[in-house]
């Protein structure tokens, strides 16, 4: 029996209707009249606290009364340096009661924080230390605020690439009287985020006070926050916006009780996630995609435990892609220890946006309305949709928060209707106003009448957004244009294929015209990924075959601090033959192989000058270096 295709295909040709705009603005939100340093002395006055877990799952508490106290004699001590407004101050701290101290001493004292926590390894290319204490950073002073111990650390490392640093020691800092409330000095900017550099030097994003307490104000006005009596749980980077702005600042501004769990201790035993919001009764909590989906491969373990999970209000899921198939999982198997079927909130915002400045609230246990399958999503064009089950799966990310404008344009600025793919770009308080130091990346990244251009690219249906990639990760191959999500959104959906281990990069070999397709994937534990099925999946839903499938350990993706998959090393790795041992598909000999020498191969080597063997008879005029004529 064939089913008839739903009304609104045979109505539309499989397209939404277009006949209004793809703009919508937030409710108003005033802007904020206080400070930082304002919230953070009502957050001492209310008596409340951060939980720190580290990797051994030691439990300590910082008072908010106690964090003050620490920051006012770190600004004491930043202000006894001469420091002010204009400097800048690397604040690079493994312990996140260090980090936080220097981060708000530097708020108090008006300096421009710019929180590193140590990278791991210390000594990799990666490191954006080496950056921002180069030659080419975007910084005007080299003055890194640590511990004597992470100190010894960082100095031996920078001498080795022959750089330097003023340090500034925080236990030096600790033993200064704390700087009055009438010292208190409020900058233009709390503190300067990096990008993630993942496609060149980092670049800088100063948040200000203005940004940070909006967005504070919007989440809980979005999610109707009970002020003041919330416990929120992060478990991810705390020099990342997710982890520092999402939770520390927006939950400290509110005088939340908050709890930061060191990230590997998690991810060593995902369900430790569980152990902590059941004994902390968290309310509120936010991870990537890919950790509900780390949780869904526990589903033995969690079948056995025993968790109360009913005080979860909300569960933010942004930083990447949300998979819808992967979050209906996770709903149905933390159901049975009181997990609430609407608590997963889609989120989209980047850090120059502060975090989260759009939401949906239509993601349910056993409901599909918020998802969109589709055939096609090409850049500028109307989507063309594929009935439920079909083509790729979009999940909704909703409309803007109070404060928030946003709208989806073609390429000349235009706002596009309604189910065209265009590019996102947003206005508000909660917006930056700019790269550090980097007019050319500010030119690039605000539009003629100041909208930021977030560099996603996505489409409204019904007033709500959906958002379908990167602008910069659209793999064009033969002249055709392919969002890489969606390619990786019909790779996932094959059984043996672990959700959040797939990747779909071009690359450009250096005889080629056009890029080609390799996919990255994992198998999952109860299954193995089948090369064949990838590119018969790609085959059929794009016509697009690929030229390699490229298996990868689940623990082996190079991620960012949040989880999301970094691209750029997975190609630039294929193409140096990297991965040559783990290509599960070839349909190019000799592509994605490590560079090799034949045996017989002739290289030319310089030898330097030598004067030639003077003939009886000749004469010569020797002009290069002092030489002795051979016997």
């Amino acid at each position: 029996m064939v089913r008839p295709l739903p009304a609104e295909f045979e109505a539309n040709g499989g397209h939404y209707p277009g006949d209004r705009l793809a703009e919508l603005a937030g409710a108003e939100l005033a802007p904020p009249t206080d400070s930082l340093a304002d919230r953070l002395r009502a957050a001492a006055d209310s008596g409340r606290a951060i939980v720190l877990v580290d990797g051994e799952g030691v439990e300590r508490e910082l008072p908010y009364r106690a964090l003050l106290d620490d920051a006012a004699r770190v600004a004491a001590h930043l202000k006894s340096r001469g420091l002010g407004e204009g400097d800048e101050v690397i604040v690079h701290c493994a312990d996140p009661a260090d980090l936080f101290a220097g981060i708000w001493g530097c708020i108090l004292a008006g300096v421009l924080a710019v929180p590193i926590t140590p990278a791991s390894p210390y000594d990799g290319a990666g490191n954006p230390m080496w950056h921002l204490l180069g030659p080419t950073t975007m910084l005007t002073r080299d003055l890194v605020l640590t511990t004597a111990a992470q100190a010894s650390t960082t100095a031996a490392a920078l001498a080795e690439r022959g750089l330097t640093a003023t340090t500034l020691l925080l236990e030096d800092a600790r033993r200064h009287e704390p700087l009055a409330e009438a010292d208190w000095t409020i900058g233009r900017h709390a503190f300067l985020l990096l990008t993630s550099g993942s496609t060149g030097a980092p670049k800088g994003v100063p948040l200000g006070h203005r940004n940070l307490v909006a967005l504070a104000e919007a989440v809980c006005r979005e999610f109707d926050f009970d002020r003041g009596h919330e416990v929120s749980l992060n478990w991810l980077a705390v020099d990342h916006v997710g982890g520092l702005v999402q939770h520390h600042i927006r939950d400290l501004c509110l005088a939340h009780r908050q709890i930061h769990v060191d990230t590997a201790y998690v991810m060593a035993k995902p369900t430790r996630m569980l152990d902590l919001m059941s004994a902390h009764r968290v309310t509120l909590a936010w991870q990537a995609n890919f950790g509900f989906n780390m949780l869904n491969e526990q589903a033995a373990e969690i079948g056995r435990g025993r968790w109360d999970l009913s005080p979860v209000k909300l569960w933010e899921n942004g930083g990447e892609a949300v998979t819808h198939d992967g979050n209906q999982r996770f709903l149905a198997l933390l159901a049975p220890h009181g997990l609430r079927p609407d608590v997963i909130k889609p989120v989209f915002g980047m850090t120059e946006t502060s975090s989260a400045i759009i939401a949906a609230h239509n993601l349910v246990l056993g409901r599909h309305d918020n998802v969109h399958w589709l055939a096609e999503s090409a850049l500028d064009n109307p989507v063309v949709r594929a009935l439920p089950g079909g083509g790729s799966a979009f999940v909704e990310v909703g409309t803007p928060m109070a404060g928030v404008a946003m709208r989806v344009v073609d390429a000349d600025g235009r706002v596009c209707p309604e189910g065209v793919i265009g590019r996102i770009e947003v206005s508000g308080l909660q917006i930056f106003d700019g790269y550090y130091r980097n007019p050319e990346a500010n030119a690039d990244t605000f539009s003629p009448d100041g909208w930021l251009r977030m560099g996603d690219l996505g489409f409204m249906v019904g007033g709500s957004l959906v958002v379908t990639g990167r602008e910069k990760d659209v793999i064009i191959v033969n002249g055709l244009n392919f969002a890489a999500r969606a390619l990786e959104g019909a790779v996932e959906a094959l059984p043996g294929v672990r959700q959040g281990c797939c990747a779909a990069v071009s690359v450009r070999r250096p005889d080629a015209v056009t890029d080609d397709l390799v996919v990255f994937v994992s198998s999952a534990d109860d299954a193995t990924a089948d090369p064949a099925e990838v590119e018969a999946a790609l085959l059929s839903e794009f016509s697009l075959r690929p030229i390699a499938v490229v298996e990868l350990d689940p623990a082996d993706w190079p991620r960012t601090a949040i989880g999301k998959i970094r691209r750029p090393p997975l190609a630039q790795g294929f193409l140096a033959g990297e991965f040559a041992d783990r290509i599960v598909l070839q349909r190019d000999s000799g592509v994605g192989e490590a560079a090799s020498l034949p045996a017989l191969h002739f290289v030319p080597r310089w030898r330097g000058p030598r004067p030639p063997r003077p003939s009886p008879g000749a004469s010569w005029c020797w002009t290069g270096p002092k030489w002795t004529p051979p016997p």
